[in-house]
């Protein structure tokens, strides 16, 4: 069958467009083997190939360079399909960019809330096919074609010409036309609605494409993609942590089940997506360390702690389930989650469990179908968890043999310990099953589930032990001083080697997305700042303030000297700045006693020390004091005071390129930078501003592009960023041009010159919050910021006089009220904001601190916040319910 494609596309000297599909023809696939298209003027290429196989043609458009057997750019999107059948075929394309609505292609709104009834697609006769992408449609509203010809209704909306959705988000109709009536056509694609009402497009009518030999081809032609007149889609929804879930039948701690109550809770108040933080495995010394969720062992593996362990099936000894419903009961009455109690028992329960119906499960095709579609991860993962245990650590370089990830040791591991691998196994199937079944019962009430994918790794985990070439093993990822932190944080994670990655596609990315895909509709990036650049410490030092960020363009000696008029000294500048009257402002009465223990005379600079052998860097000094006797410890002021003359540099050296520079951040801060003459103060004030704002801007830019578009494609879900913190003038650039929706937090303003953001400009592509779980919530806040509670009564909701002590219902509900009519797509608010709403003050917790989820200043953090009710009395709580219903976005 003879095919004639068509697009219009303005190249640069050298380029082409070529055609690829899956036909020998159009290549198979392979950009190399691609048909060429012809130039046939302004921007007009054609082409034509004999197609006799396969009868469904999937094809899209290459941008080719002369000499170069890879594209330079391919389409958004996935391919075009067309049915092969009948006499020739033209097809006029249009070059598919990332649309302006691209969130809507999204599994979120295509799959979920705006999902059509499965219905075999409408194929009628004729001449003419056309086709439009419109994927903002509901599924209330249907769209047809009405125009000046009989076929299309001669412009009555009743008579319209219906478009077909069955291929939804694409929209196609056919009709025959005589070649004078696709020359006269003029036509408008209409939106109808369940109540016949009509909303007709802005602009111009459109037109058909002139095309030579109509008569003798049948046509596709493809549109330009709808706009659509009516109101953009909005949305609520709730974030809590899975942990922080409470119902009568929980093991002590929140789990999958318990998003089934909670799902029913947001569709009966109007809300469209559940939240969550991560819910990877983090298990490493099975205690209430473990319950950090951002530490995971495992990118694929979910977290036993969520099992519901009586949905896995029921034991055969009616007294040990008695005793275990029993320590349940107990864990269940504590106010916070006991991370460790939880796990412990319900591994109790999947280790009984298994010895019954362990080796009938692995019988079972749905089994069988779970180990093939994780056959990647699952078997080092339960290698991982075996070794683990056997060797009581999870650091494998402590595991002898297996300190290296090898498949031939893994597998005689598996034969040698086929039981306790098993187990893992099983574990995996059921938390799998049991998340897949709460997914499901979500959709079925119109709730969207939003995951969370952690910046870092441990550094301890299956991928660094499976991977390791993947991570930069000898970093830590962290952040910048914030008024929070002052040292800068330190995370533990490996930054990652994008270079190998990029290597194979990123493919440890893209299945890494892809497994989350198998749960969620939506996801979180956390720290999103870092796929621009990461803060990157270096494996010796522990403050954030000796991070740098990676990649970066570092300056020279020679660059400091003709561009800043900076005279480097790497002695002076690169070296801790340790001078007599910094250790007596320091050390006070100690002095001498920290000049003799820790330091020796400086050779080259007259009244400056130098570090001695052993305390040069953080780790060296940490690892001392640890192996001195307790009573010889210097105390936690003293530690900090030591480890503080590290910190004390202009610049430190780059990871890759030791002989160029980073300026220290917060450089103007220490006392080498006070040493400075004025003039070179200035230098350095000049210096510091461009590399941090300007210098790297466009590189970090390009390094965004690089990396975020095969991770984003990877899979349909909904990609929205945290992109809070120290942020890069490019980045709103790239989070718009990529269609990902940015987080706008009110306490945290994007604008440097405002205290708090104005939710009113707030754009469409973005979730509005009004607390993240790093954040006190609403009540919390008020009550320990009272200076900035009280110019935010003031301010931001105009009311004079003294701002309440604590927070009540109505100035909650204002605060909520200003966020769900913003104009950001979605409103996502912590479970703590909603309740704190609430008329009826058992719905609040006695004290708001216990509500607080994570405090980044606090390095040991607990991670066990639980709501105080149960998901049924939430699900009761008619007054607080009733209210949010009448919010409905």
């Amino acid at each position: 069958m003879k095919v004639r494609f068509h697009i219009h596309y303005h190249t640069r000297w050298g380029e082409q467009i070529a055609v690829s599909g899956n036909c020998p023809a159009l290549g198979n696939g392979s950009p190399g083997a691609a048909l060429i298209m012809t130039h046939t003027g302004d921007g007009h290429w054609t082409a034509e190939a004999e197609i006799e196989a396969p009868a469904s043609l999937s094809y899209s458009y290459l941008l080719m360079c002369d000499g170069v057997s890879l594209p330079v750019r391919t389409e958004w999107g996935l391919p075009r399909t067309i049915a092969l059948q009948g006499g020739p075929l033209s097809v006029e394309d249009r070059w598919h960019d990332r649309p302006a609505d691209a969130p809507f292609y999204s599994s979120l709104l295509r799959d979920v809330v705006n999902r059509r009834p499965t219905h075999p697609r409408n194929d009628m006769a004729g001449n003419l096919t056309l086709t439009i992408e419109a994927p903002t449609i509901d599924p209330s509203r249907r769209l047809a074609i009405s125009g000046n010809l009989p076929q299309l209704g001669r412009w009555n909306p009743e008579s319209a010409l219906p478009l077909d959705d069955s291929s939804f988000p694409l929209w196609r109709a056919t009709l025959d036309l005589t070649a004078e009536q696709a020359r006269s056509a003029e036509f408008k694609i209409i939106s109808i609605g369940r109540d016949a009402s009509v909303a007709w497009p802005a602009g111009d009518n459109l037109r058909l494409p002139d095309a030579p030999d109509s008569d003798s081809f049948s046509r596709i032609v493809e549109l330009s993609p709808y706009t659509d007149p009516m109101p953009l889609w909005k949305a609520s929804g709730t974030a809590v942590p899975v942990f922080s879930l409470r119902s009568p039948d929980d093991y002590g701690i929140g789990d999958f089940y318990d998003l089934m109550p909670l799902a029913d809770w947001a569709a009966a108040t109007g809300q469209s997506i559940i939240q969550i933080l991560p819910v990877n495995d983090t298990t490493k010394a099975y205690d209430a360390g473990d319950a950090y969720p951002y530490n995971a062992i495992s990118t694929f593996a979910l977290n036993p702690v969520y099992l519901r362990p009586e949905a896995m099936g029921s034991l055969n000894d009616a007294e040990a389930t008695a005793e275990m419903r029993r320590r349940a009961a107990t864990l269940n009455a504590l106010p916070a989650a006991d991370y460790a109690g939880a796990l412990r028992l319900k591994l109790d329960y999947a280790r009984r469990l298994y010895e019954m119906e362990g080796e009938a499960t692995r019988a079972t095709a749905e089994y069988r179908d779970f180990v093939s579609r994780n056959s990647t991860w699952l078997l080092p993962y339960a290698a991982y968890c075996t070794l683990r245990d056997l060797h009581h650590t999870p650091d494998y370089r402590q595991w002898g043999e297996y300190a290296r990830f090898h498949p031939t040791l893994i597998k005689r591991l598996a034969k040698q310990h086929e039981r306790e691998i098993g187990l893992y196994y099983f574990v995996q199937y059921h938390l799998d099953r049991q998340l897949r079944h709460v997914r499901d019962y979500c959709h079925l009430k119109g709730i969207c589930l939003k995951g969370d994918i952690p910046i870092g790794i441990s550094p301890t985990s299956v991928d660094a032990w499976q991977w390791p070439q993947l991570f930069n093993l000898d970093t830590s990822a962290g952040a910048p001083p914030d008024p929070f932190a002052r040292l800068g944080q330190n995370w533990g994670f490996p930054t990652y080697n994008w270079q190998a990655m990029a290597r194979d596609g990123f493919a440890w990315w893209r299945a890494r997305f892809g497994k989350m895909a198998d749960y969620f509709d939506a996801y979180r990036i956390d720290h999103i700042l870092g796929f621009f650049r990461i803060w990157q410490i270096p494996s010796q030092q522990t403050h954030g303030l000796l991070g740098t960020f990676s990649p970066a363009l570092p300056l020279t000696p020679a660059e400091m000297r003709d561009s800043y008029n900076f005279g480097f000294d790497e002695h002076l500048h690169a070296t801790p700045w340790i001078t007599d009257s910094v250790l007596s402002d320091t050390f006070g009465a100690y002095t001498g006693d920290i000049r003799e223990q820790y330091l020796m005379p400086d050779p080259q600079a007259q009244g400056h020390y130098l570090l001695r052998q052993g305390f040069q860097t953080q780790r060296d000094m940490l690892c001392h004091f640890h192996a001195l006797p307790c009573e010889e410890r210097p105390d936690a002021a003293m530690r900090e005071r030591l480890l503080g003359l590290i910190d004390d540099v202009l610049f430190l050296p780059d990871s890759e390129r030791p002989e160029a520079y980073h300026p220290r951040i917060d450089g103007s801060h220490t006392a080498a930078y006070r040493a400075l003459s004025e003039e070179q103060r200035r230098a350095y004030d000049a210096l510091y501003h461009d590399f941090y704002y300007v210098r790297n801007d466009d590189f970090w830019r390009r390094q965004a592009l690089w990396k975020l578009p095969p991770l984003i494609d990877a899979t349909p879900m909904l990609t929205c960023a945290e992109d809070l913190g120290m942020i890069p003038a490019c980045v709103p650039d790239v989070l718009h041009r990529l269609r990902i929706l940015s987080l706008k937090v009110q306490r945290m303003p994007d604008a440097v010159d405002r205290e708090f953001a104005d939710t009113a400009s707030y754009p469409y592509t973005s979730v509005a919050t009004t607390s993240t779980h790093d954040m006190p919530p609403l009540r919390l806040w008020w009550q320990q910021d009272r200076q900035r509670a009280q110019r935010y009564w003031t301010g931001v909701l105009r009311e004079s006089g003294e701002a309440p002590g604590i927070l009540q219902p109505d100035t909650a509900r204002r605060i909520v009220d200003m966020h769900l009519q913003s104009p950001s797509m979605l409103v996502i608010l912590p479970l703590q904001d909603w309740l704190a709403t609430a008329d009826d003050t058992a719905l609040h917790r006695e004290d708001p601190a216990a509500e607080q989820i994570n405090d980044p200043a606090d390095p040991h953090n607990p991670w066990n916040y639980r709501m105080h009710i149960t998901l049924q009395q939430l699900n009761e709580a008619t007054g607080l319910n009733a209210w949010m219903r009448s919010r409905k976005r």
